[in-house]
């Protein structure tokens, strides 16, 4: 995810950037702790905090083939809600995860999220509209990505599979190679693979 340049005078846009960081601080601190605890076997639980940025998927009803990772470019979770809640950057994901393990749902599944940009993958040239986005709270490389939310990326990820059947986990630098390096080199795509989450990253043996 990179975030847009603001079009407006550049005074105006720091203050509006600082009553969404705000809004989004105070949306986040009411969803309370406990109301985004992730559990190995019950999946993730999530807090909804939605995103103007969606349309439908097209065609209508298509099936969700693909998982699409991504990071943040973000320091902070409310940094990556500014932008991807804000209409005017018109850039969204189906979810968030926190590095506390937090998931945020921002875009509901059936309909198609702003995240992919153009790319392909496996034919697929409008991915977004065959896909679920989900953005991971991380700056980028040499930024680590902490147990506590791998585990809750891999929750996800399994409640994810197991709802979307036969659905792939790929990177945004997958669809998108010329353009897009992440979730990065620092990301462990064997944690998938060794919890049966295929991806074109680790060849896993039957």
């Amino acid at each position: 995810m990179r975030e847009a340049n603001d079009r407006a005078d550049p005074t105006a846009g720091r203050a509006r950037r600082g009553r969404r960081a705000l809004c989004a601080g105070i949306a986040i601190a009411a969803a309370g702790a406990t109301a985004f605890a992730v559990g190995r076997a019950l999946g993730p639980r999530i807090v909804d905090l939605p995103s103007p940025n969606f349309g439908e998927r097209r065609p209508a009803g298509a099936k969700v083939k693909f998982v699409v990772l991504h990071y943040t470019a973000t320091e902070t979770l409310a940094q990556a809600l500014d932008i991807l809640r804000d209409p005017a950057r018109e850039v969204s994901s189906h979810y968030v995860v926190d590095r506390d393990g937090g998931v945020y749902r921002l875009v509901a599944e059936d309909k198609r999220a702003w995240h992919a940009g153009a790319g392909s993958w496996r034919g697929e040239d409008d991915v977004n509209s065959v896909s679920i986005g989900v953005e991971i709270v991380n700056a980028g490389p040499p930024d680590p990505f902490p147990e506590r939310q791998m585990r809750a990326v891999l929750a996800l990820c399994r409640d994810l599979a197991a709802r979307h059947p036969g659905v792939e986990f790929v990177g945004h630098s997958d669809v998108a190679p010329d353009r897009k390096v992440d979730p990065g080199p620092l990301f462990p795509w064997s944690r998938l693979a060794e919890a049966g989450l295929p991806n074109p990253h680790v060849f896993v043996r039957p």
